[in-house]
């Protein structure tokens, strides 16, 4: 399919997704992929990894895959991959790797809530990264996580774009008299942040006590939603020295130019 013809594609299915109820639809696409029974073991400690993926650009996925890998082999760790039904990967990794069939519906955008529900309800280990499928772990990530403890519920890393400027890593939603921007990455105000759906990591009980509403599609605001639900609930925390790189340009947020200065004035002068 040409770039033309996926951007058309994507168009539609936002349109049909936006516009028509699909309540019967989200019902069927949960017989389709049933979750696996509730978990009846503790989780051991290590790392699960969650990726979404469509499986389009595979020498992306490949990279994103190897540079886990080289992380977290020889560590307590598993990558889960939500993938399309019949996908394979033709090269081997160190970690252990699950692909998980899931099945959309054609017409509709993704059921991603469903989709990262069911990793987190596979993954062994108590700390788990949920993520898409186009960011690099860059060297010393695990290190540095190992260095920054297991004291939270919920945390964020940098997550930076090719260019190297910030990527929708540690982010206010409704800060009073500023709005949405990039929060300061010494400050902390969780009362008003909104974790992307980009990339957390998050503690796998905690997730299973509260995750994503099931039944929002791409393009619905599931991160918004689950963000505004959850912050009441604990303290969204950072790890500034653990880093991702985006495998793919994805461009400046310039319309938060404006609301970014104003939150490094007001947090850099406390």
């Amino acid at each position: 399919m040409s770039k033309l013809s996926k951007k058309i594609s994507k168009r539609l299915k936002l349109l049909i997704t936006n516009h028509f109820p699909h309540t019967f639809f989200d019902y069927l696409e949960s017989r389709f992929n049933p979750y696996p029974p509730t978990l009846s073991t503790s989780a051991q400690s290590g790392y699960s990894i969650v990726i979404i993926t469509g499986g389009e650009d595979l020498p992306m996925l490949r990279s994103v895959l190897e540079s886990i890998d080289q992380e977290l082999s020889g560590q307590r760790a598993e990558i889960i991959l939500i993938a399309p039904p019949n996908f394979q990967l033709d090269y081997s990794l160190q970690i252990p790797i699950r692909i998980i069939a899931y099945r959309d519906l054609p017409f509709l955008m993704p059921l991603i809530t469903r989709k990262k529900n069911l990793g987190v309800r596979l993954a062994i280990y108590d700390k788990v990264v949920v993520m898409h499928d186009y960011l690099i772990f860059q060297a010393g990530w695990h290190d540095a996580w190992q260095r920054y403890g297991d004291q939270f519920d919920l945390a964020v890393n940098c997550i930076k774009d090719q260019d190297d400027s910030r990527f929708r890593d540690w982010l206010v939603l409704d800060y009073p008299g500023v709005g949405a921007g990039f929060l300061p990455y010494h400050a902390e105000a969780t009362a008003y942040q909104y974790i992307s759906g980009t990339y957390f990591v998050v503690k796998r009980d905690f997730y299973l006590a509260n995750p994503l509403d099931d039944y929002r599609r791409w393009g619905e605001a599931e991160d918004i939603e689950w963000s505004k639900r959850i912050r009441a609930k604990t303290t969204f925390k950072f790890n500034d020295q653990a880093v991702v790189r985006c495998a793919k340009f994805k461009g400046p947020m310039l319309v938060w130019a404006d609301n970014n200065l104003a939150l490094e004035k007001i947090f850099n002068s406390k």
